[in-house]
């Protein structure tokens, strides 16, 4: 998937959010020095007036919370992330592990297999 399906896929999704949730509120989640700065401003310049930032200590109860660009998911943040799953949210997770040394690298996708069963 190219980052502008990426990005078309999740505009819808935060387009859709109201007929799916009511008023539940779309989150933006800012994951501070865990993600990429650039991708975190573009997804709040796309989406406004549409999105809630929050960050992981925040997070209201949702409909769909956006994660971009992350590079580091603390366990704090991963925990975060699953109440609103187990909520009943829609998450749209942009990994930036890509961008990582091999070391962090495989620090992310052990956060990504051990809290969300991804693999």
């Amino acid at each position: 998937m190219t980052r502008r399906q990426f990005l078309a896929t999740t505009a819808a999704v935060v387009s859709s959010g109201h007929r799916l949730r009511g008023r539940w509120p779309r989150v933006l989640l800012d994951l501070q020095g865990g993600c990429l700065r650039e991708s975190l401003a573009g997804y709040a310049r796309v989406c406004q007036p549409r999105l809630v930032r929050a960050d992981t200590s925040s997070i209201p109860h949702c409909a769909v919370l956006l994660v971009p660009a992350a590079l580091e998911i603390s366990p704090v943040a991963a925990r975060a992330i699953v109440r609103c799953l187990h909520a009943g949210a829609t998450v749209v997770l942009e990994s930036a592990a890509g961008f990582l040394d091999e070391r962090a690298f495989r620090t992310e996708r052990a956060v990504l297999r051990d809290y969300f069963g991804i693999t």
